[in-house]
C-alpha cells in the first residue's frame, strides 16, 4: 500500500530536485520499515504517516529551520 501511495505520487508530475529527494527518503525508509516484522501490525497509513513525518523533520532540523519542540 505505501508503495502505491509513492508511486502515485511520482505521477503528479514532481519536477524538482527537493521533491524527487524527499520521495527517494521515504522510499529508502519504507523499505526498510517493510522488511522488518516488528512493524507488520501497523496499518499502511500509520506507516505512510509516520514516514512522512520522520523524513519531513528530519529535513527541517537539518535546513535549521524548524525544531523538533515547534
Amino acid at each position: 500500500m505505501e508503495l502505491l501511495v509513492l508511486s502515485a505520487l511520482q505521477r503528479l508530475g514532481l519536477k524538482t530536485r527537493l521533491h524527487w529527494e524527499f520521495l527517494g527518503r521515504c522510499e529508502r525508509l519504507l523499505f526498510s520499515v517493510i522488511t522488518d516484522s516488528r512493524f507488520l501490525c501497523y496499518p499502511p497509513l500509520t506507516l505512510a504517516t509516520a514516514t512522512t513525518l520522520h523524513i519531513t523533520t528530519e529535513r527541517a532540523t537539518t535546513l535549521g529551520g524548524l525544531s523538533v519542540s515547534d
